[in-house]
């Protein structure tokens, strides 16, 4: 042993320990075997609800009811209706849903989600109250029916501090200021919506910049104004 240090010494020969690889065997594994994240299939777009707020208002004097129409984009429809004939309050709440529906099939909405403060109304078109009244099955079954035109819809029930809008609509009348009333299409409903379907426009607001809008949303017509068509209903 002493000769083999002797000979080797003239080679300048340096021991070193031959360096631990548990650590980085370790990690290379870890890396190795680590399952790779899936990236996530893209998930599908929310399909585009329409939004309807509806209230109806009891009087002596003016009844009537009041409809919010807010389309996927955002864009408000406001609508304010007189009844020509006595409402009951549920029949003033449901004379104001009945018009929502309208509105908003010839607007072309096919999925829609209808927002109102009638606890009796609600439970009668989702099912969840029996109506008694021959009136009010009237109501709910021609309410029923309207729904129909409609892919997909959901009904709920909202606080009244919720429904400020409709609720304001709904009670328009000519004391109302001009700069309020103008924002509003106003109409007037002769007889029960149980006994007909039309509503006749009894105050034709200027045509101004809603009216561009709602005939964008229904067919995509752009204004006649070439400015306006360039920049688009906004």
């Amino acid at each position: 042993m002493s000769k083999w240090a002797v000979f080797l010494g003239a080679f300048q020969i340096e021991f070193k320990p031959r360096p631990a690889i548990k650590g980085q065997a370790l990690a290379d594994f870890v890396v190795e075997c680590t399952a790779r994240e899936e990236p996530s299939p893209e998930e599908p777009e929310a399909e585009d609800w329409w939004i309807v707020f509806t209230d109806g208002s009891s009087a002596a004097k003016n009844s009537g009811g009041g409809v919010v129409v807010i389309a996927p984009e955002g864009f408000r429809a406001y609508y304010s209706i007189r009844f020509g004939f006595k409402a009951s309050t549920n029949e003033a709440e449901y004379e104001a849903l009945l018009c929502g529906l309208r509105l908003a099939a010839g607007m072309n909405a096919t999925k829609l989600r209808i927002k109102c403060d009638s606890k009796l109304v609600v439970g009668h078109v989702s099912g969840e109250f029996e109506a008694k009244d021959e009136r009010m099955k009237k109501y709910r079954d021609t309410a029923l029916e309207l729904l129909k035109s409609f892919t997909a819809y959901s009904v709920e029930q909202i606080p009244r501090a919720e429904n400020a809008e409709a609720d304001t609509l709904s009670k328009l009348s000519s004391d109302t200021p001009e700069h309020i009333r103008r924002m509003a299409n106003m109409e007037e409903l002769s007889e029960p919506s149980i006994h007909a379907f039309p509503v006749a426009m009894i105050c034709a607001r200027p045509r101004d910049w809603m009216d561009d809008i709602v005939a964008f949303l229904k067919g995509g017509a752009l204004p006649d104004d070439a400015i306006k068509a360039q920049v688009g209903p906004h």
